[in-house]
């Protein structure tokens, strides 16, 4: 009886997976889809942006549809065109997995997180789902587990590479995985005893490995570090550099570097006793040149936006616009930001923004100390709103999420994306999705 029972519940799980895990199906008509080939792209130069990792040759993008969701695939910049970069063919990216049935169906399952790109190869992270086989067996039981996998994905040969697997739960997690010269860094809550069964058994532990041996080297634990910092909360790894290791937090608001041997930490914001709140990566966070910038709530209005540069050593910040921001992207000699298009300090600004209900967005350039801020360009987008940009050269490659009414109850959603030169502020619109609500 048990048995049946097993396989009554592997086969409704695969049924499910089947039906209701699939994703949301793109018109092929307005939203093409170019043939999984020449999936390879012409330089190694990974840029972030941010919010996530892509790698870019000026003409294909290779980053997660939908930032951070749904497959990872490769952009044409130029037509919009999407490329599948997983070479299976036939392959449905279902969004989970459960381990029994559908482990080999799709190397990058739709919803991966995507890190970076190194030699032709993703690293990117997926989940699992599967069932505990003994307490089937032995009671019948339906719990699902959860396994994080850390991986590789060859563009070229389609060859996959499992590097870390954990099974995840409320201590044993794998996070934030950055490239940096030579070395892969991430974060990984450790087992301190033979047989941990609490989270005081755990530290959370700066890890690296060298690309290519993947062999882990514990660098040091945070509570050692900074046994100021809050524990259970979770940093992400912004940047290394010179020997230092930075990190922010958006559940603390804090700023934070140490030497790679956990030496030597310093608090570059510590919102609690400073006061100072509102460190929030999702707008955008940057290290460049011993600068970190970033953005932060205004105290009124509160969905209004400041832009920051702090000195990496010192901490010392300055307000780098009296603009209110919604996004910013800091390039290697400048930075672009949009202004919030109906909430700015000054009836000037406001109007340079664009006035409520206009759907005009307005893109700023400004010098890295913030001098020479000036308009390059406006986007005009009627029922959408603009979501998170890549910046690809001199081109940024921007969604807009959009909804129509079509009745009282039925509303149509999507987004398309569109093309930012900021050289002469033209704009191309590419692709289109929609689904109804």
């Amino acid at each position: 009886m048990r048995k049946r029972l097993y396989f009554i519940y592997v086969l409704f799980a695969a049924v499910f997976v089947l039906n209701s895990c699939s994703p949301t199906q793109i018109d092929q008509g307005q939203y093409p889809v170019e043939q999984p080939n020449n999936t390879s792209i012409t330089t190694n130069h990974v840029q972030y942006c941010g919010w996530q990792d892509y790698i870019t040759d000026g003409t294909y993008t290779i980053a997660s549809e939908g930032f951070q969701t749904g497959k990872i695939a490769k952009y044409n910049l130029a037509t919009g065109n999407i490329t599948n970069v997983c070479l299976k063919n036939g392959c449905r990216h279902p969004i989970i997995s459960f381990e029994h049935t559908m482990s080999d169906n799709c190397p990058i399952p739709h919803g991966s997180t995507l890190f970076f790109i190194h030699n032709q190869k993703i690293y990117y992270k997926y989940e699992i789902s599967h069932f505990d086989e003994e307490e089937l067996e032995d009671f019948g039981s339906t719990k699902v587990l959860r396994r994080s996998v850390f991986a590789s994905y060859d563009l070229t040969t389609g060859e996959k590479q499992h590097i870390l697997e954990v099974e995840k739960n409320d201590y044993e997690q794998l996070y934030t995985f950055k490239l940096v010269g030579d070395y892969i860094y991430y974060f990984r809550y450790i087992a301190q005893v033979e047989k941990p069964s609490t989270a005081d058994d755990y530290k959370l532990c700066l890890c690296r490995m060298k690309v290519d041996e993947y062999r882990q080297e514990i660098l040091f634990d945070l509570s050692s570090a900074f046994p100021d910092y809050p524990q259970r909360t979770l940093p992400m790894l912004l940047a290394v550099d010179n020997g230092n290791a930075y990190f922010v937090c958006n559940l603390t608001g804090c700023v934070f570097y140490c030497s790679l041997s956990g030496e030597n930490g310093k608090f570059l914001i510590n919102a609690e006793k400073e006061g100072f709140w509102g460190i929030y990566d999702a707008y955008g966070t940057f290290y460049l040149d011993g600068y970190i910038y970033f953005a932060k709530y205004v105290q009124e209005p509160q969905k209004a936006l400041y832009l920051y540069r702090m000195d990496a050593e010192t901490g010392e910040k300055d307000i780098l616009t009296n603009d209110y921001v919604k996004w910013f992207f800091v390039a290697d000699n400048c930075i672009y930001y949009e202004m919030a298009q109906s909430i700015q300090p000054s009836e000037s600004q406001l109007n340079e923004a664009g006035a409520v209900g206009s759907y005009r967005y307005t893109i700023k350039r400004m010098e890295l100390d913030g001098t020479d801020s000036h308009v390059i360009g406006h986007i005009d987008a009627p029922n959408a709103e603009t979501a998170r940009p890549w910046g690809v050269g001199n081109k940024f490659f921007i969604q807009m999420r959009w909804r129509k009414n079509i009745s009282e109850t039925q509303t149509i959603m999507g987004h398309y994306d569109v093309i930012f030169d900021v050289t002469d502020g033209t704009v191309v619109e590419v692709g289109k999705s929609e689904e109804m609500q």
